[in-house]
């Protein structure tokens, strides 16, 4: 009997194995898409662009469109719609939202300030949305943070980057009810992370953390969200981190059955008594979209 040796494909599979990326390990609660920019040709400094706010753009917000939700505290650099011809990390089409963060910047409303609460924050909320009880909605976006070393220093409490929330508003626009049935952050590890919330009377309970990626810098991360909007205590909320299920808690996602729940995305700083960013913070998104259908 003829004998054949087995090297030869031993190294045919091992250099296939090698030249399609199987050669290392990987973090299973971090893989991201498959776009990726190099962080040695991502500049922080603002780039070209245009406003986010009150802005239709099929390309980074498919069929959504935001405004900013403070009666102050908007910048010229707080959000601006980037292009990849400018060197700009973009996971699909040609553009995505930059969001920029510096030193100083600060929200505020009729009912509160940023700048006298130790907060600081750059964030957009969708436009158009009304009662949400009886809906399922998804949510999905992609976020890219490059790298940087102030996202998170010693006088940080917390970085949030996208919240999703519950509110209810009079008649009139007065906000009533506010508060997050989730948050997507940052910790002090520099881990991606996405906390759940229980509470509807505004304290902020914090109910589960669950982490998106360890190592979560220049990569494209996708990430959807599933609620079924509603009151009673069969609603669900559920985060799919690039089409892994992450969350799946089954519990109220309104305060009432004339509540909303909504989204907001950006950068939100809450810092010690008197701390500050020390330097600007930046961060992207692209390919977002919002799909709603009635149970």
């Amino acid at each position: 009997m003829k004998k054949y040796s087995i090297y030869p494909f031993i190294t045919l599979i091992a250099l296939l194995l090698y030249a399609c990326g199987g050669g290392g390990g990987s973090d299973s609660s971090s893989s991201s898409s498959s776009s990726t920019t190099p962080a040695s040709t991502i500049s922080l400094a603002t780039p070209p662009g245009t406003t986010c706010i009150n802005v239709t753009n099929a390309d980074v917000f498919g069929n959504m469109k935001f405004i900013n939700p403070y009666t102050s505290g908007v910048t010229s650099w707080g959000c601006l719609i980037v292009n990849k011809s400018d060197n700009q990390p973009v996971l699909d089409g040609t553009q995505s939202a930059r969001f920029e963060l510096r030193p100083g910047d600060c929200g505020a409303s009729q009912t509160f300030s940023d700048c006298t609460n130790n907060r600081s924050r750059t964030e957009i909320q969708e436009a158009n949305y009304s009662v949400t009880q009886g809906q399922i909605i998804t949510f999905n976006n992609n976020i890219f943070i490059p790298t940087q070393s102030n996202l998170y220093t010693s006088q940080t409490l917390s970085l949030t980057l996208t919240q999703i929330l519950y509110q209810y508003n009079l008649a009139s626009g007065e906000l009533i009810i506010y508060g997050d049935i989730a948050q997507l952050a940052m910790n002090k590890s520099g881990a991606l992370i996405i906390e759940t919330y229980s509470d509807f009377d505004g304290s902020f309970t914090r109910l589960n953390t669950y982490t998106v990626s360890s190592s979560p810098m220049n990569q494209w991360i996708n990430i959807r969200y599933e609620i079924k909007s509603t009151a009673s205590g069969d609603g669900y909320f559920k985060a799919y981190v690039n089409g892994a299920l992450l969350v799946n808690e089954t519990r109220s996602t309104l305060p009432s059955a004339l509540a909303s729940n909504t989204i907001r995305f950006g950068i939100y700083d809450h810092f010690q008594a008197g701390g500050k960013a020390s330097e600007t913070q930046v961060v992207y998104f692209d390919g977002i979209s919002k799909q709603v259908s009635n149970y």
